[in-house]
């Protein structure tokens, strides 16, 4: 994929007829905010078909959702530290989802490297925290993968981050109030 398509389809998947579950609608209706990065994962799900994907930060179980609905035939992992957030995302049923307690820095040093087709950081917003689930995390996306960055303008030091951040850089701001960006691998 090409930074060029990732940034035309960003475009089209919200000015398209909503077609996700209810589920994902009601999810997305809770938190409005998060609308459009998750049509924007559901989509991209369907359109890559990830065998792997994975998201660190579990929170409701929203993202995680997206993907495992986007694409039946993938097996999304969500990582978090927090057992309740495991437990949200168990709650929601879904077959293809994995939910995982575990540090995600920890978690990285049991995945081969090249496993993960689709990659979405959304853990701790802290500059050691992301740097080191960056460093933990980007060998283990497959050449042709993607990793998925929120928050990328939530605050000076996050900016900082996206900027100095090597690679294929896509901004796709118009999917976050705080900032959402691509590195293509």
């Amino acid at each position: 994929m090409m930074k060029e398509e990732l940034r035309g389809k960003s475009i089209l998947y919200l000015s398209r007829p909503d077609e996700r579950p209810e589920l994902l609608k009601a999810m997305t209706g809770a938190a409005p905010t998060t609308e459009p990065y998750c049509r924007f994962l559901y989509e991209l799900a369907g359109d890559m078909r990830p065998t792997i994907a994975l998201e660190t930060g579990t929170d409701q179980g929203r993202s995680a959702a997206h993907l495992a609905l986007g694409c039946s035939t993938s097996t999304v992992y969500t990582v978090d530290i927090e057992p309740v957030c495991t437990k949200n995302a168990q709650d929601l049923k879904l077959k293809n989802i994995i939910a995982v307690t575990a540090d995600s820095l920890e978690y990285a040093k049991s995945i081969p490297d090249g496993w993960i087709d689709l990659l979405f950081l959304d853990s701790l917003h802290s500059p050691e925290h992301l740097g080191a689930e960056w460093k933990a995390f980007r060998p283990k996306v497959r050449p042709g993968g993607i990793a998925l960055f929120d928050d990328i303008a939530l605050n000076g030091w996050m900016a900082k981050f996206w900027e100095k951040l090597e690679g294929e850089k896509v901004d796709l701001h118009e999917l976050h109030y705080s900032g959402f960006g691509a590195v293509l691998l």
